[in-house]
C-alpha cells in the first residue's frame, strides 16, 4: 500500500499538466500513486500526455469517467485509492519544494494529526495567498477549522479518517469541496500548520457558471447536506452555534455571487434554514425588535443577537419557503406589501425618528435596521448631521433632515 495517494484533476492545458505532473514525480519520496482524474466538465484534454507519463512511471493511473458529476467522479476516487493519506491538486498547480512528500511525512510520524495544512499562492492575478492563522501542531477549535478553510489544494488528509467517517462528495451540484472539507474538519481533532510556500496555482479565470440563484446557491445547499451529516452522527448538538455561524457567513458568500434582483432569494432559503435549525436547538426566531446598539457592549454581543432574533421589518412576518418556490419561475416582487409603506424607528443615538422606506425600483424585500449600522459610524462632533447623512445614504429619509 503506498504511503500517499495523490489525486490529479485534470483540465487542459498542456504544459500545466506537464509542469503538475514533473512536480510531483520529482519528489524526493517515492512511496505514493498519482490518480489523475477526468470526469469532462472541462472538455477534451490531451490523452496523449497522460499515455506519456503513464509508459514512463508505473505510479500512475489514468482514471477516465464520462457522464458522470465532478463529485460522483471523486467519489469513485475516495473508494479506489489505497494511500494511507490523500491530498488533492488540480493539474494547474505545481509542487514548488521537491522534499514536500518527505515534509509531509516526517510531520505525519512526529505529530498525531489528522490533516496537514499548508501555504498555497496563486501565480495569476497575484490576489494573495492562503494566510496560515496558526503556526505548528494545535488542537482544532472552530476557529482554526474556519480559518484553514475548504480549499483542498493546501491539505493533506488521512484515508483512514474519510473511510471511517463515510465522507463523500455530495451527489448532485456543485461546490462540493466546501461540503466535503468541512465533513473531514468536523470530525478532525488535530492538525499540523505550516506557512511554508509548497503549492503555486494558476487561479482560474473563471467559473463558468452563470451568476444565478440556483447555481450559486449551492454554496447554502451543502451547507444543509453539512446540517444532515452532523445530524446523522449526534454531532449537531456540539456544534450547532457554528453551524449558525455558517449559515450567515454562506448567505454573505452567495449574496455576492447573485444578481440584484435574485438576493432576496437568498435571504428567503436562509430564513428557511434558520428555522429549521433553531427549531432543532429548542429556540425560535424571534418577532421584536433587536435591542438598541447603545446597550450592546461588544461585537460579540451585536452577532449573539443576531442569532437570536430577525430584526428586518420587510420579513418579519414572513412564512419560511421551500426551495422550489425560490426557482426562476418565482416573481421577485410578490412578497412587497406596498412600494410606499414605511416603518418608523427612534435612532437613539442621534435622538432623531427616522422612516424607512421600500426602494421603489429595486427587487429587493428588505431595508438595514437602524441598529444596524453602527459599526460604519465614524465619531464626529455633529452626531446629528453625520447621522442624516448616513441613513439618507442607505436609503433610509430622516424625518428632520430637509
Amino acid at each position: 500500500m503506498p504511503k500517499f495517494s495523490i489525486i490529479v484533476k485534470i483540465n487542459t492545458d498542456e504544459q500545466n499538466l506537464r509542469d503538475c505532473l514533473d512536480s510531483i514525480i520529482n519528489q524526493t519520496y517515492k512511496d505514493f500513486e498519482i490518480l489523475c482524474l477526468h470526469d469532462y466538465s472541462t472538455g477534451d484534454i490531451p490523452t496523449q500526455i497522460l499515455e506519456e507519463y503513464k509508459k514512463q512511471d508505473e505510479r500512475i493511473r489514468f482514471v477516465s469517467m464520462q457522464n458522470k458529476s465532478v463529485a460522483a467522479a471523486k467519489n469513485i476516487i475516495l473508494n479506489i485509492m489505497q494511500g494511507e493519506y490523500c491530498y488533492f491538486i488540480d493539474s494547474d498547480s505545481t509542487l514548488v519544494y521537491p522534499k514536500f512528500l518527505e515534509y509531509a511525512d516526517t510531520i505525519f510520524k512526529n505529530f498525531n494529526i489528522d490533516y496537514f495544512c499548508f501555504g498555497a499562492v496563486e501565480t495569476k492575478n497575484h490576489n494573495g495567498q492562503d494566510v496560515m492563522y496558526h503556526d505548528g501542531y494545535s488542537e482544532l477549535s472552530f476557529d482554526l477549522r474556519f480559518s484553514a478553510g475548504t480549499f483542498l489544494g493546501n491539505k493533506i488528509l488521512k484515508t483512514k479518517i474519510i473511510k471511517d467517517n463515510n465522507i463523500q462528495f455530495p451527489d448532485e451540484g456543485i461546490y462540493e469541496n466546501i461540503y466535503f472539507m468541512w465533513c473531514y474538519q468536523f470530525v478532525s481533532k488535530s492538525a499540523y500548520f505550516e506557512d511554508s510556500i509548497f503549492n503555486y496555482y494558476v487561479k482560474n479565470q473563471g467559473s463558468g457558471l452563470d451568476n444565478l440563484f440556483e447555481t450559486a446557491a449551492w454554496q447554502m445547499y451543502n451547507w444543509h447536506n453539512l446540517l444532515e451529516f452532523l445530524n446523522n452522527r449526534d454531532m449537531l448538538k456540539e456544534n450547532i452555534d457554528h453551524m449558525i455561524y455558517l449559515l450567515d457567513f454562506y448567505t454573505a458568500v452567495t449574496k455576492r455571487l447573485v444578481t440584484q434582483d435574485e438576493k432576496y432569494k437568498v435571504e428567503k432559503l436562509k430564513l428557511t434554514y434558520l428555522t429549521e435549525i433553531l427549531k432543532m436547538k429548542g429556540q425560535k426566531i424571534a418577532k421584536t425588535i433587536a435591542t438598541p446598539v447603545t446597550e450592546l457592549k461588544s461585537l460579540k454581543q451585536q452577532q449573539a443577537q443576531f442569532y437570536t432574533n430577525i430584526t428586518n421589518p420587510e420579513i418579519e412576518n414572513e412564512k419560511t419557503v421551500s426551495i422550489s418556490e425560490l426557482m426562476p419561475n418565482s416573481s421577485p416582487r410578490t412578497n412587497f406589501k406596498s412600494d410606499k409603506e414605511s416603518k418608523k424607528f427612534y435612532d437613539m443615538e442621534n435622538d432623531i425618528e427616522v422612516e424607512i422606506e421600500s426602494f421603489k425600483n429595486q427587487s429587493i424585500d428588505y431595508l438595514p435596521n437602524v441598529e444596524s449600522i453602527e459599526d460604519y459610524k465614524e465619531p464626529v462632533i455633529k452626531k446629528k448631521s453625520m447621522g442624516s447623512k448616513l441613513l439618507s445614504f442607505i436609503g433610509i429619509k430622516s424625518k428632520n433632515n430637509n
